[in-house]
């Protein structure tokens, strides 16, 4: 059984927060600024935007990690649906009656992010393929 390298443990931990953290980001800075009320998540300026920011945001921990493609997009989704959850969380704390089907909204969110970021890392994978 090969020993265990605690430098590179240390690095994936790294990667693995901060994979969350850019799906936590790349999923709520295009959805938090949009109103309640307007969001159409068929209209598709805002899903090429949200799909977008998410392919962009899964070609970092891909690029510069030694984090798997499917490890990487299984971050970034979680953090794309964490999102969704900060947004239902702070909008039912203003009123109670909203997001009555916030189980569908985090599902959808992850569902973009997962999407979006395995489009991300099979880029960079491809490029990197190909370079090789």
């Amino acid at each position: 059984m090969p020993a265990i390298n605690s430098e590179d443990a240390i690095e994936r931990k790294r990667w693995t927060v901060a994979a969350v953290f850019l799906g936590f980001l790349a999923g709520g800075l295009p959805l938090w600024p949009v109103p309640y009320e307007s969001i159409d998540l068929s209209s598709p300026e805002f899903l090429g935007l949200w799909i977008g920011v998410g392919t962009i945001a899964g070609g970092f921990p891909a690029a510069l990690s030694t984090l798997s493609m499917h490890r990487t997009a299984g971050l970034l989704g979680a953090g794309y649906g964490m999102a969704v959850l900060a947004r239902v969380l702070f909008e039912i704390i203003q009123d109670p009656t909203t997001h009555n089907l916030w189980p569908f909204e985090v599902a959808i969110g992850v569902a973009v992010g997962l999407l979006a970021s395995i489009a991300g890392t099979l880029l960079v994978y491809l490029v990197k393929l190909i370079k090789n």
